[in-house]
């Protein structure tokens, strides 16, 4: 018995870590069961009242309608293993638009953060580049390198440009670049983009 309770409370921390990582590199996230009910939030994710509350049982409501439909979706197929990007409107026009990002805790390291099913990322419109490194660090974990250069591709630089810029070879990126890849599950260069913009705010 004590050792379980000493699991569930080491569990726990790893979860916390998680989004409290989050919340150091300027993202609201939390994460949940199944069913949507928080089991651990960051800061940020609290101060959000404009897309959402945690009032109804603990479980995360979205004011759009819309998307608490998708919201719910989402969670119920958790188990397949796709990230869902949901877009939140605030109907009164207080806030700008956002997406909802639903990233699943895949495989056996659902054990390790007791339970929690996905962690749940809120990012906000904006038109810059994405140049976020720790955060792709601590997602994907990957080396300082690697987040540089899936950032670089993820902003729409090519291997040439970037081997241009750091003097090495298309070769040597590319090489870089299968690292990165067997990490983030991609295959293709296409296919980083598309994850990188579907989970990491621009701008980061």
């Amino acid at each position: 018995a004590r050792a379980a309770l000493l699991s569930t409370r080491f569990s726990s921390e790893r979860a916390r870590t998680a989004v409290e990582t989050l919340e150091a590199v300027g993202m609201a996230a939390c994460g949940v069961v199944g069913s949507g009910r928080v089991r651990v939030a960051n800061a940020l994710f609290s101060q959000e009242p404009c897309y959402m509350t945690t009032r109804t049982c603990e479980r995360v409501a979205l004011h759009d309608q819309r998307a608490q439909a998708q919201l719910e979706e989402a969670l119920a197929n958790i188990s397949r293993g796709n990230v869902r990007s949901i877009a939140l409107l605030n109907n009164e026009g207080s806030c700008p638009p956002a997406v909802l990002h639903v990233v699943p805790i895949r495989g056996g390291a659902s054990d390790v953060f007791n339970q929690v099913a996905a962690i749940l990322i809120l990012t906000k419109a904006t038109l810059n580049p994405i140049r976020s490194n720790a955060l792709l660090q601590a997602l994907f974990d990957l080396t300082p390198m690697e987040a540089s250069l899936a950032a670089r591709i993820g902003s729409g630089q090519t291997v040439e440009e970037i081997a241009l810029e750091d003097d090495k070879t298309p070769g040597t990126v590319r090489t870089q670049l299968k690292g990165v890849f067997v990490k983030t599950g991609c295959h293709r260069q296409a296919e980083l983009v598309r994850l990188l913009t579907q989970i990491v705010p621009a701008g980061m």
